[in-house]
């Protein structure tokens, strides 16, 4: 039998918010890539369930910066995504994926792909009112903020930055310690960042079935890697 396990609650994606400081406002454009969740399947018989990777794509997102090209440390980042247009457990993005996550250490196996069916069930049961409840919160935003020069590594990937990830989901705030590269090459401007967090921070409790056999755990992993075009 298979059981598909899902996050009971918004789905928490990367938002990036500008702030007024000396640095040059620009806009984002042309992104690609993705604002992402990981939810780690748990339990004594956890090998009936699966990890989820939730997407928002850049492409859908609007991207606002604040940050001086020449000087990303102390720059800032805001991306608003559209709840309605998330994506849920895509084969396609598990593959393309997947190596960097391995990389990362925030799993130590791939995605398994999920029939369509399931996907638009686990789908529509996160956009569902008592969960995410997308009618009435239509946008999902957070905030990197604090950004510093502090290399550290995490599985075998190296950063060169870390920064507070300030995350608002149904109107609960909490504050989010986050690793992040941020290059710029001429125009471009390309950002990768990784962070942990706690479903139980936001007031959420985890799934949990079978006397808690298989279930979600608490702590969720939170990753983004997109470019962009930088316009003033």
């Amino acid at each position: 039998m298979k059981i598909i396990l899902f996050l009971r609650i918004a789905v928490v994606l990367f938002v990036f918010i500008s702030s007024p400081l000396a640095a040059a406002q620009l806009h984002g454009a042309e992104a690609e890539g993705i604002f992402s969740v990981i939810l780690h399947r748990g339990g004594t018989t956890y090998w009936l369930a699966h990890n989820h990777l939730m997407v928002a794509d850049a492409r859908e997102a609007k991207i606002e910066l604040n940050v001086e090209p020449t000087k990303p440390e102390g720059g800032e980042f805001r991306v608003v995504i559209d709840v309605q247009k998330l994506i849920v457990d895509d084969g396609a993005l598990h593959q393309k994926w997947n190596k960097r996550i391995r990389e990362l250490a925030i799993l130590n196996e791939d995605f398994i792909d999920l029939s369509l069916d399931d996907r638009t069930k686990i789908r529509s049961q996160m956009l569902a009112e008592d969960q995410l409840s997308a009618a009435m919160f239509q946008e999902i935003k957070a905030e990197l903020v604090n950004l510093k020069s502090s290399p550290s590594t995490r599985g075998l990937v190296s950063f060169n930055y870390a920064g507070v990830l300030r995350m608002t989901i149904r109107g609960k705030a909490k504050e989010i310690p986050v690793q992040a590269n941020v290059h710029v090459d001429g125009d471009s401007l390309s950002v990768e960042a990784a962070g942990v967090s706690d479903l139980t921070d936001f007031g959420i409790t985890p799934i949990s079935i079978m006397l808690g056999a298989i279930k979600v755990l608490p702590e969720f992993e939170i990753y983004a890697n997109f470019k962009t075009k930088l316009i003033p």
